[in-house]
């Protein structure tokens, strides 16, 4: 039981830091909307718009980072048998 808490808790770390990492390793909070910015072809302005895309952040870390701790707390305290 303690093997599989703690492998449970290393791949609940990594999964979200290879995502992050996948991703762009944003260092903000994460976004649900990116702007991008497209040049008018006839007019030559420049404009700012919106396109819905998740980037996950350093939140999305924090989580995973948690969630591992919790999970290796978690099977130091229940997994331990008397000897």
């Amino acid at each position: 039981m303690r093997i599989a808490l703690r492998l449970l808790a290393v791949i609940s770390f990594l999964g979200p830091a290879v995502w992050w990492v996948a991703d762009g390793a944003h260092p903000g909070w994460s976004k649900n909307t990116v702007a991008v910015h497209t040049l008018d072809e006839i007019t030559g302005i420049e404009q700012i718009t919106y396109e819905k895309r998740f980037v996950p952040g350093i939140d999305t870390l924090a989580f995973g980072l948690a969630v591992a701790v919790g999970l290796s707390g978690l099977s130091a305290i229940i997994g331990r048998r008397p000897r």
